[in-house]
């Protein structure tokens, strides 16, 4: 089974390498064909990745005991990485190719989800001295961890289907310090050919939003914000607070199976923005190819 799914994975790769891909990583030199290959490698990672092995190193080392007749050209460590940091690019359209697969756009929705995801690269008393990829990166405060960290946030919209996982739309990240609301604003800055609800949590309250969103035919559902120190005599508010969360626990569900399978939020390993880069998007490639092949999660 598995040698099947490396395969299918290597196919897919060189597939949509060889036509959109190859343009972002084009290299001008004498040595414009290597003979490990970028497709070998970006395969060698996400394959790494699928199988849960976190780190760079650990996939190289697994990779060379037990792939090596699969992969006779892999290079050393020192080449693999250096070559896996300028690949963030190509990366980075695979991952927007995969999620317009036939086996995940079949899955299209009224019904949407958004909500966003720590990716921390330091935290606690750690989190006031990182200086890593500071053009990326910022110190901010999770609520749901109720702790401060110094990273980035990775933004999902999906589709919401009853009893399972939402279907991916869209990934985008951002600082830390970038307000939900914010990058809520400009993911829906043009009209969506599918939802006719979203919903969402707190942090997407917002008045002049929800008529914007409502003149383009979507209807946004949040919580109601209560104020402090009132009680509340409308016992319809609790409900309809109720069935938003209700109906927002898949992307919750999601945000677990997708740090499980990749590891994504934790990122204390990154040591350069490339890097940092690589470790986002080359999850979410790792990801989406095990929702669009179709592999057992």
């Amino acid at each position: 089974m598995w040698k099947e799914q490396l395969i299918t994975l290597y196919c897919t790769v060189c597939q949509h390498y060889s036509s959109k891909v190859e343009l972002l990583v084009q290299r001008l030199s004498n040595n414009c064909r290597p003979q490990f290959t970028d497709e070998e490698l970006i395969t060698v990672y996400l394959w790494g990745i699928i199988q849960r092995h976190f780190e760079s190193k650990r996939i190289h080392d697994y990779t060379k005991m037990h792939l090596i007749e699969w992969f006779p050209k892999l290079p050393s460590y020192k080449a693999f990485n250096r070559r896996l940091n300028e690949l963030s690019p190509a990366l980075q359209e695979l991952s927007s190719i995969l999620l317009e697969a036939p086996s995940l756009t079949m899955h299209q929705s009224s019904l949407g989800l958004i909500d966003s995801l720590p990716i921390i690269l330091a935290k606690k008393s750690r989190s006031s001295r990182a200086k890593i990829s500071s053009e990326l990166c910022s110190k901010s405060y999770c609520a749901s961890k109720d702790e401060w960290y110094y990273g980035m946030k990775l933004h999902v919209v999906g589709y919401a289907h009853n009893n399972r996982m939402p279907v991916p739309i869209t990934f985008v990240a951002s600082t830390a310090t970038d307000h939900d609301l914010t990058v809520a604003k400009q993911i829906f800055s043009s009209p969506h050919p599918v939802l006719r609800k979203l919903f969402a949590d707190k942090a997407y309250c917002d008045t002049a939003w929800k008529s914007a969103l409502a003149k383009a035919g979507i209807q946004l559902l949040t919580p109601r914000k209560k104020n402090r120190g009132l009680v509340d005599p409308f016992y319809s508010g609790d409900c309809l607070s109720a069935f938003v969360s209700q109906m927002r626990q898949p992307i919750e569900s999601f945000f677990n199976w997708l740090n499980e399978k990749t590891g994504i939020q934790f990122a204390s390993k990154v040591r350069s923005t490339k890097g940092l880069l690589v470790h986002i998007f080359g999850r979410i490639a790792a990801a989406l190819a095990v929702l669009a092949l179709g592999f057992n999660s």
